[in-house]
């Protein structure tokens, strides 16, 4: 199945072609409305194939709209055809206007006659009836008659000069013959005022659009995190006035709690005071640290004794203790999110996707005076404190500045150059320039290199010129066959179609201002 795409008119390139980028399927159709804010520019779709490429899809245009059709066959976007598309007949043909889709009309429309009722007299004699049968119309009903002939009369003689002496007209059009030059040359770019064409040199224009950007990405990763309950105790000697030394990872147990903790350093317990006569404890502080990971181990305040001392009997289990002056607490065992480098990957491929996209549509846009020599222009992405891989986040940001820089030439000094070139090896006193298309290499752009060469392919498309005024003389009162003839072979042109109305008519008309002529280059 293919992903279809419903585009609205107000969607820019940059929405569109993330839309593409996401699309579930790997074929995508879009359907795209008349109107269309892709309409506006060849170069969108250029764009929205180069994209979908990259992203792995084939692209499907869906429109009805003639100019999107033109852009997308252009830039070699697959079209879905549609069953009621016309193609052009290439032949000479001169048609009457109902195959032209002209509907002919009554001119009246047609009624029943009405009449005054008549009333019959019969004049009956007391003696005897009469045979005669006599009939009057009344005066009234007579004038209505004579008016309504004369008017008919009139309306008729009228309509008669209308359409034999003026409605008649002929429209001709054109296609005249072409032909395509290609010039090889080699063509430099710099920033200077004027063409320089003994060096081949045109006048360049170096162009800077921005976009500060801050998108927001979910981090897909996940990590288990463990992590163990401690705090601060006190631990007093009460044993002897001897130092007590306890090494790092000795075991304390909780009176209450009767879970277990390890000391995390080496510690030295000052020895113990007699103050009259009596046994004063010593103590110094230190750090302990839960035996397993997990919230049970937050066990708060709790007094600790020396699990070592009993399993040895010694006298120093009862002497020897600790005391928490803090809370133990800290433990817990949780799954994090965390940024995988393909999460970082993904986001930073699909901003520049999209700031890409969007550059190069304002740039196109407000560049349309001009020509692109190539790949004449580049991105440039800078991130600000880009994240790392493997940070526990559920979201992470990616923030900073975008910049396109380019060159660009005007279209009006490419096209004179172009003309220059072509008129020293060409003679074009019969043939109009219809189309300068340049094909350029592309070199690495470099916005300080002062001077940007090229290697250029220059296409022109000519066409035969044709005088409108010199061929109607030429083509007034002929009669269709004699014009179909001419037509045939009047060299400037390819093949013609001609137009006659009304459908009765079969004569190019004397009278100039009912000739048309249209030249379809």
């Amino acid at each position: 199945m293919a992903s279809i795409i419903y585009v609205k008119k107000q969607d820019d390139l940059a929405k569109v072609v993330e839309k593409i980028i996401t699309a579930s399927e790997n074929e995508v159709i879009l359907v795209v409305p008349k109107n269309s804010n892709l309409a506006k520019s060849y170069f969108n779709f250029e764009i929205l194939k180069r994209e979908a490429k990259l992203a792995k899809k084939e692209l499907f245009i869906d429109s009805l709209d003639e100019i999107v059709r033109n852009f997308a066959s252009q830039a070699k976007i697959k079209l879905i055809e549609h069953a009621f598309e016309e193609k052009e007949k290439r032949i000479i043909d001169i048609l009457p206007p109902e195959k032209e889709g002209l509907k002919k009309e009554p001119l009246f429309e047609k009624k029943e006659p009405r009449f005054e009722k008549i009333d019959e007299i019969w004049k009956v004699s007391k003696e005897k009836p009469s045979l005669k049968k006599e009939i009057e119309l009344p005066k009234k009903s007579r004038r209505k008659i004579y008016l309504s002939l004369s008017l008919i009369f009139l309306g008729s003689f009228f309509l008669v000069y209308l359409f034999w002496f003026y409605l008649p007209k002929a429209t001709i059009v054109l296609y005249p013959k072409k032909t395509q030059k290609i010039i090889e040359t080699s063509i430099a770019f710099a920033p200077i005022e004027e063409i320089d064409f003994e060096n081949k040199v045109l006048p360049a224009k170096l162009v800077k659009f921005e976009r500060v950007f801050e998108e927001n990405f979910k981090a897909t990763g996940k990590k288990k995190i463990e992590t163990y309950a401690r705090g601060k105790i006190k631990v007093f000697n009460a044993y002897s006035s001897e130092p007590q030394i306890l090494v790092k990872r000795t075991r304390f147990l909780g009176e209450k709690s009767k879970k277990l903790f390890y000391l995390t350093k080496r510690i030295v317990i000052p020895g113990a005071k007699v103050i009259e006569g009596k046994i004063v404890p010593s103590f110094v502080e230190a750090e302990i640290i839960a035996a397993e990971p997990g919230k049970e181990y937050n066990i708060g305040f709790d007094k600790f004794w020396l699990p070592a001392f009993k399993e040895s009997g010694s006298p120093r289990y009862y002497k020897v203790w600790g005391e928490a002056i803090e809370e133990i607490k800290g433990g817990e065992i949780k799954e994090v999110s965390v940024i995988k480098e393909e999460d970082l990957n993904r986001a930073t491929s699909t901003l520049k996707k999209i700031l890409t996209a969007s550059l190069e549509t304002e740039f196109f846009e407000k560049t349309k005076d001009y020509l692109l020599p190539g790949k004449s222009y580049q991105i440039k992405i800078e991130y600000e404190n880009l994240p790392k891989p493997g940070e526990e986040k559920e979201n992470f940001t990616l923030k900073g500045k975008a910049t396109l820089e380019g060159f660009v030439v005007k279209k009006d000094d490419f096209e004179n150059f172009s003309k220059t070139l072509l008129s020293q090896s060409f003679n074009l006193e019969k043939w109009k320039i219809v189309s300068i298309k340049g094909e350029f290499s592309s070199p690495e752009f470099d916005p300080h290199h002062p001077l940007l060469r090229e290697n250029a392919k220059i296409k022109i498309i000519l066409a035969r010129k044709i005088d409108p005024s010199s061929l109607k003389e030429k083509v007034k009162g002929k009669e269709k066959e004699e014009l179909e003839e001419f037509l045939s072979n009047f060299g400037p042109i390819e093949k013609a179609k001609v137009i006659f109305w009304p459908f009765w008519v079969k004569k190019v008309p004397k009278n100039l201002e009912k000739i048309f002529i249209e030249i379809k280059t």
